[in-house]
């Protein structure tokens, strides 16, 4: 399926007036280990936003790279095996070759605006903002935006993934969630090409050496991401897909009732 850019105008009109749906993925360019993309947030929302897109005859947009974070708090910076005092902000960890992308919450609210009224003006019915990204205030930042833009004439909907991932698959879902096993079996369920769990050196893993988060700054073996299950991986997506299907039909409705 191609993105709306890609389309030619009757392909667009064709779906807004289909359905009327249209999917924008979000994320940060950021630093996910060695073996995953730098835009693993934006990427896994955006196959998220194509495969939904797909199932309802909808329209979606490539990302729009945008990531709040903070400086990491002293518990954080003690579990990863930092100094407490350590002044560390997001994933940019001390001896990383690269930085990683982030933006003011004034930034990120006036492209995701720009974006809704653009799919406002050639009178979509509804828009979906889809978020992998976790970092600081990112979740209801987005909430708040789309709260704020929503009215008669288009409905604007933040969608977290994980809020949509009801099945744990033999691991916790939020134990490895920034790059770790969890994270790695999520862009494995919608861009097994990106990942090469090769890349990471061999041995044991710490968390302040790689930027492969956990819960210790010693990644247990059976969270070693080098053992995420392209099973899993596909189980994920199907779980993701079908809950969030379910949830935008009903809001489908919902509007049309309205």
């Amino acid at each position: 399926m191609k993105t709306i850019d890609e389309m030619r105008p009757g392909e667009i009109i064709k779906a807004r007036d289909s359905s009327g749906l249209a999917f924008i993925p979000v994320g940060p360019l950021e630093w996910h280990g060695p073996h995953l993309p730098y835009g693993t947030d934006a990427i896994i929302a955006e196959g998220i936003c194509k495969a939904i897109a797909e199932k309802v005859n909808g329209v979606y947009f490539k990302p729009l790279n945008f990531g709040l974070d903070s400086y990491r708090n002293p518990k954080q910076l003690s579990m990863w095996g930092f100094k407490e005092d350590d002044k560390i902000f997001g994933m940019d960890f001390p001896g990383f070759p690269l930085v990683s992308e982030y933006c003011s919450q004034d930034e990120m609210e006036k492209g995701i605006i720009r974006r809704l009224e653009f799919i406002r003006n050639c009178k979509f019915r509804a828009a979906f903002v889809i978020n992998h990204h976790g970092g600081e205030s990112q979740i209801p930042f987005i909430k708040s935006i789309c709260e704020g833009f929503s009215g008669k004439d288009l409905i604007a909907e933040p969608i977290y993934s994980m809020d949509y991932c009801t099945i744990e698959t033999g691991l916790p879902r939020f134990v490895g969630t920034h790059a770790g096993i969890w994270e790695t079996q999520m862009i494995m369920a919608f861009r097994p090409d990106l990942v090469d769990t090769s890349k990471i050196p061999h041995g044991s893993i710490r968390t302040d050496k790689l930027g492969i988060l956990h819960n210790k700054p010693l990644i247990e073996e059976k969270y070693d991401p080098r053992n995420a299950d392209k099973n899993a991986a596909e189980i994920i997506r199907e779980n993701i897909l079908k809950n969030l299907l379910k949830y935008i039909e009903n809001k489908y409705k919902e509007q049309e009732k309205g």
